[in-house]
């Protein structure tokens, strides 16, 4: 499985708006990490920063000759030869599984949100997850094997101080003077931990080969130093080092008999829609200042990231939103990139 890695420095803020009915509320929550729609946008921009051709890039996508999962997290520690544990969404189907009588602790289990490929690999093994003697868990929240602890060099004690990130809430000043009931609001960003025995960064993996490829890194080289998310001028996050290309051995236990996306989902027809099954959906898309007779972009829904998916022939699509004040069609990247579980279906 192919990746790309972008370290973060510690305490680094980011704004991943999420889709609110009422406009004054756009900075009000972020998401806790980029979706791959976003990682899309940021790509075509800085694509078309470097090379005025960003609809190049779009049609690699298109084409399918890119496909690019969710940014998502990973934890690596501070040696010469670091060890890196890399991040996934919980599979869905884990929570309406949950047996609520076996032993009271199904709602701890619940707020786990994202597990490692270690996890993946070893069957998820939901059930034993507080069993301290097998798995770990971080920040309430993540969840790593009990080989991936021990290499990370991590003591039980400094497993619980580890916090990988964390929404921040401030209060700001009304921008928009002209606003008749300007008052106070508040902004919520996501804020990089910092401890001392592990470093925090995103990773997103992809598929792509030749000159899609090289587009690709470029691209996403240019993004690591420009930034992403909103609110990009008002929040830290010079990146210590630069995006490292590499590739990772994915192997889950038993043969796989269903795929998880790793990436949102917009699927392209009824047919594919069928093979999707324990997830949720998310609406992604709006924006002002269109040539939309309303003035707003389209919005569409999106399947999340953590769904059971029945085969890997699901692609998703690129849903057309809309109209720039350029004339240049508003694109929501809906392609997804799946990978095996051990699920039988």
């Amino acid at each position: 499985m192919k990746i790309a890695r972008i370290p973060l420095q510690p305490h680094s803020r980011f704004h991943f708006g999420m889709m609110k009915l009422d406009h004054d509320l756009a900075l009000s929550d972020s998401s806790f990490f980029a979706h791959s729609d976003t990682l899309f946008s940021g790509l075509v921009n800085s694509y078309s920063k470097l090379s005025g051709a960003g609809q190049t890039l779009i049609d690699y996508f298109e084409r399918e000759e890119i496909k690019v999962s969710s940014l998502l997290y990973y934890i690596t520690d501070k040696t010469e030869q670091p060890t890196y544990v890399h991040f996934v969404p919980k599979p869905l189907f884990l929570e309406a599984s949950s047996d609520k009588q076996k032993d009271g602790q199904h709602k701890k289990r619940n707020r786990i949100k994202f597990v490692s490929l270690g996890v993946v690999e070893k069957g998820f093994q939901a059930d034993h997850w507080l069993e301290e003697d097998q798995f770990s868990i971080l920040q309430d929240t993540f969840v790593i094997t009990q080989e991936e602890k021990t290499a990370l060099g991590l003591s039980p004690e400094e497993v619980k101080k580890i916090s990988v990130a964390q929404k921040v809430f401030s209060p700001k000043s009304p921008q928009r003077a002209h606003s008749h009931n300007a008052s106070i609001y508040y902004q919520t960003d996501l804020q990089i931990g910092d401890q001392s025995k592990v470093n925090v960064g995103w990773y997103c993996a992809y598929e792509a080969e030749g000159e899609a490829e090289t587009a690709f890194k470029n691209a996403l080289n240019v993004l690591a130093y420009t930034g992403i998310g909103g609110e990009v001028y008002n929040t830290g996050r010079t990146i210590p080092e630069k995006p490292d290309f590499t590739s990772l051995n994915f192997t889950p236990i038993t043969s796989p008999r269903a795929w998880m996306n790793i990436a949102l989902l917009n699927p392209q027809n009824v047919e594919e829609f069928q093979q999707v099954s324990f997830y949720q959906t998310v609406f992604r898309g709006g924006r002002m200042g269109t040539n939309d007779p309303d003035g707003k972009a389209n919005v569409v829904s999106m399947i999340a990231e953590g769904a059971l998916v029945t085969s890997n022939d699901v692609s998703g699509r690129l849903v057309e939103l809309g109209l720039d004040e350029q004339d240049r069609i508003i694109y929501r990247n809906g392609k997804t990139l799946l990978i095996p579980i051990p699920y039988d279906v």
